[in-house]
């Protein structure tokens, strides 16, 4: 199976000079350079960004031939499989007239695509889904996935994203250089005569209409592009958010837990008044219940949200899985017909379109089946700088209250169990910006200084879920304040 690459569009791979190599640094060159070619070879290649130009068209992104830089016949001499095409314009009026120019200019983008696919020797397609990709692929041909950049060639008609989505649209991006009347971007128009740039906000981050816009996208399936959204916009995207609650307490016959109820209900109300999730709640689910609502996430979530499931109950290990307990189980020994094993959570994950997925468990034996990474920390200017690029890859990651082993229900103050009340104690904290890995620091060294002495050795754990598509991002809870 192919490996896959996002190639950037600088150069990956440098040839020297031809010849055979007559020193030590030569030798060590010509190896990399094989080694280099050899991934390339290998990889499946995708170009995240390149300009459309048209035929004849005076433009900075042609090559010295006067063509684009990813015409068909360099992406082959490239060992490129696919690339984003942006319809993308330029800042300008934004009045009727500019409104008409834009959208002019995206239109005559659009041609000019269908004009390159129309020819058979090109051997390309416009790819609208991820099988269509692959479709392609197999069948020897190249891939453009058509972007979209600048809701300047929206005018204020948000209706106009359907039409652009129809022609085969996938890929988003509200902003260029400059102001638009739906965000803020990342970069301000500068003014030469003037010497200086435009304001650092006008809307805040995203305006009514960049909202109503995001909104539309989604629904469409489409996929949001950040890239050159400022960090208020940014950050107003990653809150169409969605996020189930379960806690079970009152089981028919095992032991009830304690504070199950009371530590789902405070995260629940946390994560809505703290953190803009829509969030529900389920108190003491049955099996059916519990499947119910994390089968539901398939179809209310789009490829830019962001989802977390918070489970608080009974936990046990059996045949190498571990499992969460529904109410209506009569006993342990029916875990593996009747509660919720890591491996039916791991497949329901994998259904879920969100980018972002994240569990948090407060169970016995939960952190089975994880791949352990360790927490960091970044300073706040850091991670601000680094949102961008953590939150563009997707991520399926788990916190459990403990390793594969028993954790406490109480110890934390009557009403909730150690882990969710420091849980509690960091969302109540941070007034910023919080990434999981950094919640894992936290949690790992406030438990386990709580817990020191007592019988129970309870360490929380963090990393990647199994085989769920994790890639390199990160879950990131923003504070409601960050936007105020």
């Amino acid at each position: 199976m192919k490996r896959y690459l996002s190639l950037l569009p600088i150069g990956l791979v440098m040839a020297g000079c031809a010849g055979q190599p007559s020193t030590v640094d030569e030798v060590e060159s010509q190896a990399s350079t094989q080694s280099a070619e050899e991934i390339h070879q290998s990889a499946w290649v995708l170009d995240a960004h390149a300009d459309i130009v048209a035929e004849g068209e005076q433009s900075p992104y042609a090559g010295a031939d006067g063509r684009s830089r990813v015409e068909p016949s360099k992406m082959r001499a490239g060992g490129m499989d696919a690339v984003v095409m942006a319809v993308a314009v330029s800042p300008g009026p934004r009045n009727d007239e500019g409104y008409r120019a834009a959208r002019a200019e995206a239109d005559r983008k659009l041609a000019a695509v269908n004009a390159l696919v129309a020819v058979p020797s090109n051997n390309i397609v416009v790819a609208r889904t991820a099988d269509e990709v692959v479709a392609a692929h197999r069948a020897g041909k190249l891939s453009l996935i058509l972007g979209f950049q600048n809701a300047l060639i929206l005018g204020r008609d948000v209706a106009a994203l359907d039409k652009f989505y129809e022609s085969g649209v996938r890929v988003f991006a509200l902003t260029h250089m400059g102001y638009n009347d739906f965000a803020d971007p990342s970069r301000p128009l500068f003014d030469a005569a003037t010497g200086t740039h435009e304001p650092d906000a006008e809307h805040g981050g995203l305006s009514t209409l960049g909202e109503t816009a995001i909104g539309r996208i989604n629904a469409l399936g489409g996929v949001v592009e950040v890239t050159q959204l400022s960090t208020a916009a940014t950050l107003e995207v990653l809150k169409l958010s969605k996020a189930p609650v379960i806690a079970n307490d009152r089981y028919a016959s095992l032991v009830p837990l304690a504070n199950a109820r009371s530590d789902a209900t405070a995260i629940h109300q946390v994560l809505q008044e703290s953190y803009g999730f829509r969030s529900k709640l389920l108190l003491d689910a049955t099996r059916l219940q519990m499947f119910e609502g994390i089968a539901a996430l398939k179809d209310v979530t789009g490829p830019d949200d962001l989802v977390l499931i918070y489970y608080a109950g009974h936990g046990v290990s059996k045949r190498a899985l571990s499992y969460w307990l529904p109410v209506d189980i009569r006993s342990r020994e029916e875990a593996p017909g009747v509660g919720l094993s890591s491996e039916e959570v791991v497949n329901w994950i994998k259904t879920i379109p969100a980018r972002h997925v994240m569990v948090i468990a407060d169970s016995c034996y939960s952190g089975q089946g994880i791949a352990e990474s360790g927490g960091t920390t970044f300073r706040a200017a850091d991670a601000e700088r680094m949102l961008p690029f953590l939150i563009r890859s997707r991520s399926r990651t788990m916190l459990t209250s403990g390793g594969d082993g028993p954790v406490l229900d109480g110890g934390g103050g009557g009403q909730h169990s150690v882990f969710t009340r420091e849980l509690l104690g960091v969302f109540r904290e941070n007034q910023g910006i919080l990434y999981g890995a950094q919640l894992f620091s936290h949690m790992r060294e406030r438990v386990k200084y709580t817990v020191d002495g007592d019988a129970i050795n309870q360490t929380p754990t963090f990393g990647s879920i199994d085989r769920a598509g994790h890639e390199s991002g990160q879950f990131v809870f923003v504070n409601a304040k960050v936007k105020a």
